[in-house]
């Protein structure tokens, strides 16, 4: 079983009246936590996804950057995990949020997880 845990001792809330982030309807409110402070630069996106993977044994899983923002998404088919350049380089908790939701797509995928099953067919 694998099983992770995402443990942060700093707030990483922002330094703004973070509501005034939710106006922004096409960036969504995660960007509030999209600010790369406290992160270490070494904990990008893709160093995380690259790291929990292989701990999960998914080594066949591939990354690859994507244009766009909010384009992240792991694709079942070719067993890749697509991530916009924003969250793959950016040491930031929202990049690292979005990193740890589709790479749990990836675990369910080689758990046989029947939603997966469906969506890859």
């Amino acid at each position: 079983d694998v099983k992770s845990v995402i443990m942060l001792g700093l707030s990483y809330a922002p330094d703004h009246d973070w509501f005034e982030d939710l106006e922004h309807k096409d960036r969504g409110a995660i960007s509030a936590y999209a600010q790369a402070r406290g992160i270490p630069a070494r904990l990008t996106g893709y160093a995380t996804a690259r790291n929990i993977l292989d701990r999960a044994g998914l080594y066949d899983v591939e990354i690859e950057q994507v244009p766009g923002e909010m384009s992240d998404h792991y694709d079942p088919r070719d067993k890749t995990l697509y991530l916009s350049q924003g969250v793959a380089q950016t040491p930031s908790v929202a990049a690292l949020a979005i990193v740890a939701h589709e790479v749990g797509h990836a675990v369910q995928d080689s758990q046989g997880y029947m939603p997966m099953r469906l969506r890859a067919s």
